[in-house]
């Protein structure tokens, strides 16, 4: 591996530890049932499981981001999150929220593909046998 492509593996990394530590920290929260984000999820029609799966794959995401081998499917997951956030902040009229939202967005396609060579993948297991 090139000395380039340890720095950007090393840059890719740190952003993915912030973004892990944002993620795991809003996911958690959403699993309050008297938070800020009950309401917003309410105020916006979206029921309460839809809530929870957020929170979920925040958590779940924020985690898999720190793991190469499945850093581009939490990288991916986080995207979907991201965009259905971007969507309902554009129709909230919170432009700030969704150009954060996007750059979010982009950082983690980055992530998702500087990864992706040392992603699992199952058939792959099953070819080593």
């Amino acid at each position: 591996m090139t000395t380039a492509k340890r720095i950007r593996l090393g840059i890719v990394f740190l952003c993915a530890l912030f973004l892990a530590q944002m993620f795991v920290q809003m996911g958690l929260v959403k699993f309050e049932t008297d938070g800020f984000w009950t309401a917003a999820f309410d105020r916006w029609g979206y029921p309460v499981w839809f809530r929870i799966a957020v929170g979920v794959v925040e958590v779940v995401g924020g985690v898999a981001i720190l793991l190469p081998w499945v850093a581009s499917w939490g990288a991916a997951a986080l995207t979907a999150v991201m965009a259905e956030a971007v969507v309902t902040r554009a129709f909230d009229g919170w432009w700030g929220d969704v150009a954060w939202n996007s750059l979010y967005i982009a950082v983690l396609i980055w992530i998702g593909t500087e990864w992706w060579r040392w992603r699992w993948h199952p058939a792959r297991q099953l070819d080593r046998r």
